[in-house]
């Protein structure tokens, strides 16, 4: 698949919230579009969801309204592709806010970035590309797309975040998209036949020559008394005994 495969299906997700403005409401979303470091090596990262833009950053923000339109989606598009495209480093824009520094799911990212590209170069952000199943948000107050936005998203994430990994040849896959809630929606088809796993993780394994896990969000399994050393490990050993089992 190329970017206009992705482009479309995200389109697709993007009508069907418009379908559904009515009942998402008024409040201002916010959309995302994956953001690629500058030494990337073929290393996704992806979060569960978008959880709105914090007000340091321009962001993409718009209204459900806005997606009814082909015109309006073209708009949205463009907008959430290019707002942090004069960055340094397009994932160091969130990744070294003040409030994100230190959180479970960017120490995560640190952990796994630096232990699974530690020949890359540069700042440990600037070494994957980041992304989230459910790429748009309400953005006041900031939150997980719940209700009728996560719905309008439902049938369309598991497509649209396989055409993004085929857009950016992904290699190596991380999902912290835990609980299954989250997760769900997107296993079909594209990711059916990955396998169960062993808290932290849900499920691993091996999709079109790609090595994907998929867990659970850090704050979950530090509730396990999982840290985030030992859970970048467990990903970190996954990941090695899928890739030695496909060689």
């Amino acid at each position: 698949m190329s970017e206009q495969d992705a482009l479309r299906a995200y389109d697709g997700l993007l009508a069907s919230i418009g379908n559904r403005a009515d009942a998402i409401g008024p409040g201002r979303l916010a959309s995302h579009w994956p953001h690629i470091g500058r030494n990337y090596g073929r290393l996704v990262i992806a979060g569960q969801a978008l959880q709105g833009w914090d007000p340091a950053v321009a962001g993409s923000r718009w209204h459900a309204t806005d997606a009814r339109t082909s015109a309006g989606r073209a708009t949205i598009i463009e907008r959430t592709q290019t707002w942090f495209a004069e960055a340094d480093d397009p994932v160091g824009v969130i990744a070294t806010l003040t409030n994100r520094q230190g959180s479970p799911f960017w120490t995560l990212c640190h952990d796994v970035a630096l232990a699974l590209e530690p020949g890359a170069g540069g700042p440990w952000y600037s070494r994957f590309a980041w992304t989230n199943v459910y790429p748009v948000a309400a953005d006041e107050p900031r939150d997980s797309p719940r209700g009728p936005l996560k719905e309008a998203q439902d049938p369309f994430v598991g497509g649209l975040f396989a055409a993004l990994l085929d857009m950016l040849d992904a290699e190596r896959v991380v999902i912290v998209s835990g609980p299954a809630y989250w997760w769900h929606p997107a296993r079909t088809p594209a990711f059916a036949w990955l396998s169960p796993a062993t808290f932290p993780l849900m499920r691993a394994g091996r999709v079109d020559g790609r090595t994907i896990v998929v867990g659970y969000h850090p704050t979950y399994a530090r509730r396990r008394r999982i840290g985030a050393d030992a859970y970048a490990a467990r990903i970190v050993e996954t990941i090695a005994s899928l890739e030695r089992g496909a060689r």
